[in-house]
């Protein structure tokens, strides 16, 4: 009876640990994803910057920014700049397709943002695609959040390259 027992148990920890080590590939994907579109964008942001905010910008990085509480965010796409003489800067998330979690989570951090860098602020997310619900939820809650498909920047935008 003892010996029967066993051997579910060892398939559920099989299964279990099976299941961890397929959601830390998918995981890694999903970052390696993440950081080669912000790759592929970041010569671009001088002009697009240029072109759909009207920011001249200085400097583009990713960015960790930590709180006093001990929290930090990453900001995929930074970039710094003027408009008009005022400080401006530029948060960009980058996802393979942003879902609604997505964009919310991207929401609170721009939020949080607004009170670490004094000045004008300009929000967008790249992805490959977007499916129209998401579009439709950008635009009736968070109108602030541009959108940009990733082929976009190579069809519209002068590439730069970043020392």
């Amino acid at each position: 009876m003892v010996e029967t027992q066993k051997k579910p148990e060892k398939a559920t920890q099989t299964i279990t640990s099976i299941a961890k080590d397929i959601e830390s590939i998918f995981d890694d994907l999903s970052m390696r994803l993440k950081y080669t579109l912000a790759d592929n964008i970041i010569p671009y942001i001088f002009d697009f910057a240029e072109k759909e905010f009207g920011v001249d910008v200085t400097s583009v990085d990713r960015k960790h920014v930590f709180y006093p509480d001990g929290r930090h965010d990453e900001i995929n796409i930074y970039a710094e700049g003027l408009k008009d003489g005022r400080p401006s800067f530029i948060f960009g998330e980058c996802k393979a397709q942003p879902g609604k979690n997505d964009v919310l989570k991207f929401a609170k951090v721009a939020e949080r943002l607004a009170d670490i860098f004094p000045g004008d602020h300009y929000l967008f997310m790249v992805g490959y695609q977007f499916h129209p619900e998401v579009e439709t939820y950008i635009d009736a809650m968070f109108p602030r959040i541009r959108i940009f498909k990733s082929f976009e920047f190579e069809l519209k935008y002068q590439k730069r390259k970043i020392h």
